[in-house]
């Protein structure tokens, strides 16, 4: 028995694109976006985080969310929130940029407890949704968080997967294991 995660990337958000985003709540454009049909036309459950970009988007695209997990929301940059990469500067800026992964922004976590609570919540979701088509709308953090667990890839590495916004990442869990059938596959021009 396979589940089959489709994982979307939600749309650009509105505003200024240079600003750290992270757990802040932002609209997502959804302007002149629409079904897209290399997506699934009925998946068993349609997740979305607690971040409003990402039903906005499932919405748009003609789902209606069944299943809501905080869990599965972008990394907490804390007090970046809302500042510029260019702002991170200082002795904290350099130990960010020396080990992102595991260096924890002010009032915020690292990538690695990022990875640590999507692959409970995707592990958790895959058991009591079961197989089928999960189609997921989140963000580029959290889905590269799930390849860093489907992969069991080091978190420095895997950061090297670009994840645009509406792109898919499309994973599999099978009784073997996961397997990747595409990952960053443009699905809007």
């Amino acid at each position: 028995m396979t589940t089959r995660w489709w994982l979307v990337r939600h749309a650009p958000v509105m505003g200024d694109m240079n600003k750290i985003i992270g757990q802040s709540d932002p609209d997502a454009d959804v302007r002149n976006l629409s079904a897209i049909p290399r997506l699934p036309k009925s998946p068993g459950a349609v997740v979305v985080s607690s971040l409003k970009r990402t039903r906005q988007t499932a919405l748009a695209l003609g789902y209606r969310p069944t299943h809501t997990e905080p869990e599965l929301a972008e990394q907490n940059f804390g007090d970046w929130q809302g500042k510029s990469w260019d702002d991170i500067t200082g002795p904290e800026g350099r130990a960010f940029w020396t080990d992102f992964a595991k260096s924890v922004p002010p009032g915020g976590e690292s990538f690695v407890q990022q990875i640590t609570r999507v692959t409970l919540a995707l592990d958790r979701l895959s058991d009591s949704i079961g197989h089928g088509d999960i189609l997921a709308v989140l963000h580029g953090g959290t889905i590269r968080a799930c390849l860093a667990h489907a992969l069991s890839l080091d978190p420095m590495k895997v950061s090297a997967f670009v994840i645009e916004n509406l792109s898919l990442t499309l994973l599999e869990r099978t009784p073997y294991g996961w397997r990747i059938d595409c990952v960053n596959e443009r699905l809007h021009s």
